[in-house]
């Protein structure tokens, strides 16, 4: 994933990066910085990831209520 600050919401397009996802009733149109450009998010669900840190030690976070959608380039988090 891509540290953002820019980023409103984490988003991920993989859909196996999910370990429970939800299909939204209605998607949401999420603008993307680049005036008129937007991508559609199509389910939410929570995303473990693996991390390790300076000493080696590994450590388990998981983003909840991350978006997904296809349309997004990349998988990015939210640092802000």
């Amino acid at each position: 994933p891509v540290g953002d600050s820019g980023c409103t919401h984490d988003v991920f397009n993989e859909p196996e990066c999910f370990h429970s996802v939800v299909e939204l009733k209605r998607p949401i149109k999420m603008d993307v910085g680049c005036e008129g450009m937007y991508i559609t998010v199509t389910h939410v669900g929570d995303v473990p990831v693996l991390t390790r840190a300076p000493n080696g030690e590994e450590r388990k976070c998981t983003f909840k209520n991350a978006f997904f959608s296809r349309e997004c380039s990349g998988n990015f988090i939210s640092n802000s």
